[in-house]
C-alpha cells in the first residue's frame, strides 16, 4: 500500500505518477452522471432539501390536526399489557386534551417553550439525560461553527492550489492550500483544540447527570444453571450453609415463560374484545356478528360466515385461559433469583461465584429484565447471536454507499439521454438522498436483528443496538464514500486483491477530495432537513398500522390497534444515529469547514424532533446509566476520526516524514493509548469524560425495605399481582382518543386498578403503628410513586397514625414532594411534610390568615425550588393628600417555604375530595375513616352531588332548613363538589366499563380524584406547577 502512497508526494498532491490527468477524480470511462457541479451542487441540494422539508412540515402538521391522535400516539395508546411489549407495540391511554396542541402549528412553540420538569414528568429521567447530550453537543458545534467560518475556512480561502472560481468547492477545503505551507498547522491545532473541547463538554454533560440509578439490585443474586431437579428450599438452605454471615431473605425459580407471556398476552386482548362487544350488547340489546377470519372485513371475504362475536371471543378466552394454566405448570428453567440482607455480601466482598456450573451475578432490576429472554442461554444463545450479526455484516456488504446504484447504471449506458443535462439534481440531490434512505434503512434492520438476539435486560439490547447501528453507519456513511469505495466488496479487494492494485485504478489523491466533501455536506443536509422531517411524519409506524388494521377482524381489534400503536423510545437507536452523523461533521470540520453550520443545523432539528417525539409518540423507557455514558465514550470517538483523518490527508498530500503528520501522529497516538488504558485497565480516569456519582437512592434509609419488597418474577407468575396490573411505567398523560370516546381508558383507570399490589407494599413499609387499621382506604399517587416515602427515623417521630403521599409541586431547580401525615382526628389533626429525594423530611408551618395575605401579594410565577427563595413586593404609601411629597416605600417579604405552605393548604381547603360518606363525624366533633364504607353505587358515583371537599363547611349554613333536613349529620358535614361556584369548576368521567371514576379539578390543574365504586378504594393526587387557573370564569 505505502508503494501507491508515496508517488504522490512527488506528484503535487494531485496528479500521481503513472495515472493519466483526467482533471476529475470521478469515472472517467461510462460515468455522465457523476460529474462535478457548482459549488459541489450544495445550493441546490439545500434548496431542494428545505423544499421537501417543508412539504413533510406541511403534511405532518395536517394530518395532526386532521387525525389529532397520530401525531400524539404515546397520549392515547393503551396500557395494557406486559413491559416486553412496550417496545414493539407500547400501551398507553390518555383522558384530557391540551388547548396548547391543537392549533395547526402550535405544537411547534408548545416544544420550544417545554421545560426540563415537563419532560422528566412525562418520559422519565433518561429523557432529561438525553437531550442535555444532545444540547451540550449543540453547545460544541456553536463553538465549532464560529472558529470554522471565521478562522479555518478565511485560511483555506488563501490558497489557490484547486483555482479561483467561486463556484468551486475545493476552494474551501484544506486542500487548496499549497504543499509545505506552515498554515497547515493551523488545521492541526484546531483538530487537537477540538479534541480537548469535546473532553470538556462531554465532562460537563455527565456532571449534570442527575438521578444515575443501579441497573443490579444491591441485594439480589442472579444465578445461571441451576439444576431443573433444584428446589426454593435447597437453593435456599446452600447459601444459608455456605455463606452464614448473609441472611437470606427469599429465592425465586426461574421459568421459560415466553410461551406463557404471549398466551397471557393473547388472553388479555381477547378479554378486551370480549368486553367490548358485551357493551355493545348491553347499550343496545343487539347481537354483533363479526367475520372469523383474517382480512375478514375487507370486499375479497366479506361473503363468509359470520358469528356471533361475543360467543366467538367467550370461547378464546377460555381457550386462552386453559392454556395459559397448563403453562403455568411447567417445570422451571435453569435459573433463579437470591435475595439476601446487603450487609453481609459487603462483608464478603464477592461479586462473582462458581458452585460446580453455577454462574452467579448481581441481579438486575426487575423492570429491566425481558424475562421472556431468559430461557435463551449458553451455546444456543451465542449461535443466535453470531448468526444474526453475519448477515446483517453480510447484507451491509452488498447496501452500502448509493454510488455503486449510478455506477451500475453508467456501465449500461442507461444515463447516456440525460448526457447533456448534468443536473445537480441527479449529480448530488439523489445520491445524498439515496444515502440516507439506506441509513434510515439500517437502523430498522439493526433494531430488529437486536431484538432478534433475545437480550436479557433491556439495557444490554440498547447497548448493543448503539454499538452495532454506530459501527454498521460508519462504514455506510464515512468511511466507504470517504476512501471513494461504493461497497465493502471493493474495500476487500482493494486490501487483499494485488491484480486489482496492479491495474492502477486506485487514486489516492481523490481520498478527501473537493467533490467528496461536498458529497458529506449534502448528506448533513439532507439528514437535517429531509431526516428530521421524516421522523415527525414516522411513514414506517403508520404503514405498520394500517397493515395492522387490515387483519383485525372486527371493530374490537381495530379499537386494540388504534390504542397499541405506540413504540417505547430506542435510546440505542437514536443515540447510534445522532453519533454518526456527529461524527462525520467533526470528521470534517477541519478538512471542509463549510459543514459545520450544517451539522448544527441538524443538530438543532433533530433535538426539536426528538423532543417532541419523545412527549407525544414514544412511550418512556426506564435504562441503566451505562446506555448514556456508553454514547458519550462514542462522542469522543469523533474528534479522535477528526485527528485520523487529517493525519491520512497530511500523509497523502505530504509525505509520511512533514512535521504536520508527524506531530497528528503522536498526538494521535498519545489519545489513542490514553484510551485504550481507561477502558481496558480502568488508568487516567480524570482525563474520561465521564464526572458522575451514581445516586444511591437508598443510602440513608435502613437497607433492605426497597429491595426486600422487590418481586423478580414476571407479571404471569406473579399471585400479588391483578390481572391487570402492568409493570410498565406509570407516566401521567392525557388526551381522548379519537373515534371512541365512550369506550376510551386512561392510563390512570388502569394505573388505580394497578396500583393496589404497590399501595399495599408502600404502606407496609411504614412501621405498623403508623396504621394500626389495614384496611382503610388509602390515598396513592396514581403516577409513579417516588420510591418509598421518606426515612423511617424521620417521619416515625410525628407519631402519625398515617402517612399519605399528597402529590409533587414543580419547580424551576428542584420538586417538592409532599406527604401528609394524619393523626385521631383525620382533618384537625394533619401535619404537611415536603422533601427533595423522599428520604429527608421537613415539617411545613401551618398557613396562617397573615401569611396567606403576604403571600397573595407577593409570590408569582412558578416556583423556584428553593425554600429559603425570598419573595419581595414594595408598596408606596402617601398621606393621601394633594402634597404627595412624604412617602413611605413598605417591603413585604416572603420566603417559598411559605409560599409552599399556603398552597398546599388552598388545595387541601378547595379542591380536595372524598366520597359520600367514606368519614364519620362524631357528636364530639371527631372526624375518623368510616370501617363500614363499601364505596359509592355505579349510579351515584356518577352524580357530583355524591362527592365532597374534605375541609371545613362553609355551604352548610346556607342551606335551608328542608335541605338540613335530608341532611345525615354523621356524614354529611362537608359541603359538595356541586355547590363550587363558579359551575363546571370538575370534570367527572367513568372509565375502563364504569370501573373507575375519575376527577379532575379544572380550577387547580393537576390534582385528579379516583374511585372504584363498590369499594373503599378512593384518593387524589395533585401533580402541577401550584398555581391557580384564575381564567377558569372566562373559560367556561
Amino acid at each position: 500500500m505505502s508503494a501507491l502512497w508515496w508517488p504522490l508526494s512527488d506528484s503535487n498532491g494531485t496528479t500521481p505518477a503513472g495515472f493519466p490527468d483526467n482533471g476529475s477524480c470521478f469515472s472517467a470511462t461510462q460515468s455522465t452522471v457523476l460529474k462535478g457541479v457548482g459549488f459541489g451542487g450544495v445550493p441546490i441540494v439545500l434548496l431542494l432539501d428545505f423544499c421537501v422539508f417543508l412539504v413533510l412540515l406541511m403534511v405532518f402538521s395536517i394530518i395532526r390536526r386532521k387525525f389529532w391522535d397520530y401525531g400524539r400516539l404515546a397520549l392515547v395508546t393503551d396500557e395494557g399489557f406486559t413491559e416486553s411489549t412496550h417496545r414493539r407495540y407500547g400501551h398507553k391511554s390518555s383522558i384530557a386534551s391540551n388547548t396548547d396542541e391543537l392549533g395547526f402549528c402550535s405544537w411547534l412553540p408548545f416544544i420550544l417553550r417545554m421545560d426540563e420538569g415537563k419532560i422528566k414528568a412525562r418520559c422519565g429521567m433518561d429523557a432529561v439525560h438525553y437531550l442535555s447530550f444532545q444540547r451540550h453537543l449543540i453547545v460544541l458545534l456553536i463553538v465549532l461553527t464560529v472558529t470554522s467560518l471565521s478562522i479555518i475556512l478565511p485560511v483555506n480561502m488563501t490558497g489557490d492550489l484547486l483555482g479561483n472560481d467561486p463556484e468551486s468547492f475545493g476552494r474551501t477545503t484544506v486542500g487548496n492550500i499549497q504543499m509545505g505551507s506552515n498554515m497547515l498547522w493551523l488545521h492541526t491545532v484546531f483538530a487537537v483544540l477540538y479534541l480537548i473541547l469535546t473532553v470538556v463538554v462531554l465532562r460537563h454533560h455527565t456532571s449534570q447527570m442527575k438521578g444515575m440509578r443501579r441497573e443490579t439490585a444491591r441485594d439480589t443474586l442472579f444465578v445461571c444453571s441451576v439444576p431443573k431437579t433444584a428446589t426454593e428450599e435447597a437453593v435456599k438452605t446452600h447459601f444459608i450453609e455456605a455463606y452464614p454471615s448473609c441472611q437470606v431473605c427469599a429465592v425465586t425459580l426461574g421459568y421459560n415463560v415466553a410461551k406463557l407471556m404471549h398466551l397471557d398476552k393473547e388472553k388479555e386482548r381477547a378479554g378486551k374484545n370480549l368486553r367490548y362487544y358485551e357493551r355493545v350488547l348491553e347499550k343496545t340489546g343487539k347481537v354483533e356478528l363479526i367475520n372469523p377470519r383474517l382480512c375478514g372485513h375487507l370486499c375479497c371475504c366479506a361473503s363468509s360466515e359470520k358469528v356471533d362475536a361475543v360467543e366467538f371471543y367467550r370461547t378464546q378466552e377460555k381457550y386462552l385461559l386453559e392454556e395459559v394454566r397448563k403453562q403455568t405448570e411447567l417445570v422451571p428453567q435453569h435459573r433463579g433469583y437470591g435475595q439476601i440482607h446487603p450487609e453481609g455480601l459487603q462483608r464478603s466482598g464477592v461479586s462473582t461465584l462458581k458452585v460446580n456450573k453455577w454462574s452467579v451475578s448481581f441481579a438486575p432490576h426487575p423492570k429491566n429484565v425481558f424475562w421472556e429472554n431468559l430461557s435463551l442461554r449458553g451455546f444456543h444463545w451465542y449461535m443466535r447471536y453470531l448468526m444474526l450479526n453475519f448477515l446483517l455484516f453480510f447484507l451491509l456488504t452488498f447496501l452500502t454507499t448509493p454510488t455503486i446504484i449510478i455506477n451500475t447504471m453508467d456501465k449500461f449506458n442507461v444515463t447516456m439521454p440525460i448526457y447533456y443535462l448534468n443536473s445537480p439534481i441527479i449529480s448530488q440531490f439523489f445520491p445524498t438522498l439515496l444515502l440516507w434512505s439506506f441509513s434510515a434503512l439500517l437502523p430498522t434492520i439493526v433494531y430488529y436483528s437486536t431484538i432478534g438476539e433475545a437480550h436479557w435486560s433491556r439495557s444490554s439490547e440498547q447497548l448493543s443496538m448503539m454499538r452495532k447501528l454506530y459501527f454498521f453507519l460508519l462504514f455506510m456513511v464515512l468511511i466507504l464514500p470517504s476512501l471513494g469505495l461504493t461497497s465493502l466488496a471493493v474495500f476487500f479487494r482493494w486490501l487483499f486483491d494485488k491484480k486489482f492494485l496492479a491495474d492502477g485504478k486506485l487514486r489516492f489523491e481523490c481520498v478527501f477530495l473537493p467533490d467528496q466533501g461536498a458529497f458529506f455536506v449534502n448528506y448533513v443536509i439532507t439528514a437535517a432537513l429531509v431526516g428530521s422531517g421524516m421522523d415527525l411524519l414516522r411513514l414506517p409506524g403508520l404503514l405498520l398500522y394500517i397493515i395492522r388494521m387490515v387483519f383485525a377482524r372486527s371493530a374490537a381489534e381495530r379499537k386494540y390497534v388504534k390504542q397499541n400503536q405506540a413504540y417505547e423510545f430506542e435510546y440505542g437507536a437514536m443515540y447510534g444515529w445522532c453519533l454518526c452523523v456527529f461524527t462525520v461533521i467533526m470528521a470534517y470540520s477541519i478538512i471542509c469547514p463549510i459543514i459545520v453550520p450544517f451539522g448544527l443545523l441538524y443538530m438543532m432539528l433533530k433535538h426539536l424532533v426528538d423532543k417532541h417525539n419523545m412527549y407525544f409518540a414514544y412511550l418512556p423507557a426506564r435504562l441503566d446509566s451505562q446506555v448514556h455514558l456508553g454514547a458519550v465514550n462514542q462522542a469522543l470517538a469523533a474528534p479522535i476520526i477528526c485527528l485520523i483523518w487529517l493525519y491520512f490527508f497530511s500523509v497523502l498530500r505530504q509525505g509520511f516524514w512533514a512535521p504536520p503528520a508527524l506531530f497528528t501522529l503522536v498526538v494521535l497516538c498519545i489519545t489513542v493509548f490514553i484510551c485504550i488504558g481507561y477502558t481496558c485497565f480502568g488508568n487516567f480516569k480524570y482525563l474520561s469524560p465521564h464526572n458522575y456519582e451514581v445516586k444511591e437512592e437508598d443510602e440513608d434509609t435502613e437497607k433492605g425495605v426497597e429491595e426486600n419488597t422487590t418481586v423478580y418474577l414476571p407479571r404471569v407468575l406473579d399471585p400479588k399481582s391483578p390481572a391487570s396490573a402492568q409493570e410498565g411505567s406509570k407516566m401521567p398523560s392525557y388526551g381522548s382518543t379519537v373515534g371512541s370516546p365512550a369506550h376510551s381508558t386512561s392510563p390512570l383507570a388502569e394505573n388505580v386498578i394497578s396500583a393496589m399490589a404497590t399501595l399495599v407494599a408502600w404502606e407496609v413499609s411504614f412501621p405498623r403503628q403508623w396504621d394500626r387499621d389495614r384496611k382503610r382506604p388509602f390515598s396513592p399517587s396514581i403516577a409513579s410513586l417516588p420510591g418509598q416515602l421518606g426515612n423511617r427515623t424521620g417521619v416515625k417521630n410525628y407519631k402519625f397514625h398515617r402517612v399519605l403521599f399528597w402529590g409533587k409541586i414543580l419547580g424551576l431547580k428542584e420538586d417538592y414532594f409532599i406527604a401528609q401525615g394524619r393523626g385521631e382526628d383525620e382533618m384537625k389533626d394533619k401535619k404537611t411534610l415536603y422533601s427533595f429525594n423522599c428520604m429527608d423530611w421537613m415539617l411545613l408551618a401551618p398557613a396562617t390568615d397573615s401569611v396567606i395575605e403576604e403571600v397573595s401579594k407577593t409570590a408569582k410565577g412558578r416556583f423556584v425550588g428553593d425554600p429559603s427563595y425570598v419573595y419581595e413586593h414594595v408598596e408606596i404609601h402617601g398621606p393621601g393628600g394633594r402634597d404627595d411629597a412624604i412617602q413611605e416605600e413598605v417591603v413585604t417579604k416572603v420566603n417559598e417555604e411559605s409560599r409552599l405552605a399556603v398552597t398546599v393548604h388552598q388545595i387541601d381547603e378547595e379542591a380536595s375530595v372524598v366520597p359520600r360518606g367514606a368519614y364519620l363525624k362524631s357528636p364530639h366533633g371527631l372526624v375518623q375513616i368510616n370501617r363500614s364504607f363499601g364505596g359509592l353505587s355505579h349510579s351515584e358515583a356518577g352524580k357530583l352531588d355524591n362527592f365532597l371537599h374534605f375541609s371545613k363547611a362553609k355551604n352548610l349554613k346556607k342551606k335551608s332548613i328542608l335541605e338540613m333536613g335530608d341532611l345525615n349529620p354523621a356524614i354529611d358535614f362537608l359541603d359538595v363538589l356541586s355547590d363550587d361556584i363558579p359551575k363546571g369548576s370538575w370534570s367527572l368521567q367513568l372509565e375502563c366499563a364504569s370501573r373507575v371514576l375519575v376527577l379532575r379539578s379544572l380550577l387547580w390543574p393537576g390534582l385528579t380524584f379516583f374511585h372504584l365504586p363498590t369499594t373503599p378504594q378512593h384518593g387524589h393526587i395533585y401533580i402541577g406547577d401550584g398555581r391557580k387557573n384564575l381564567d377558569l370564569p372566562f373559560m367556561i
